[in-house]
């Protein structure tokens, strides 16, 4: 026999009410700054990399998503 559905709003606080109570270390604001300048600039230097790789006529698509392993096949 199926359950009545429960209402979006009852379900919601029903898992808001089970979440632990947590907490997530951070490094400090000088440290994080200084690497999202750093991030910054390694977007900037990529747009740029793969643009000058369009201009010279390289098939150039978007980079592999970090854990993405991609293997060739050997003949």
């Amino acid at each position: 026999m199926r359950r009545p559905s429960t209402s979006p709003i009852l379900r919601e606080r029903m898992l808001f009410n089970r979440l632990a109570e947590g907490s997530i270390d951070l490094p400090p604001f000088a440290v994080q700054a200084r690497i999202s300048k750093a991030l910054a600039e390694l977007r900037r230097l990529r747009a740029q990399a793969l643009a000058r790789a369009r201009e010279v006529g390289g098939a150039v698509g978007p980079a592999p998503r970090a854990g993405v392993l991609l293997l060739k096949r050997s003949r």
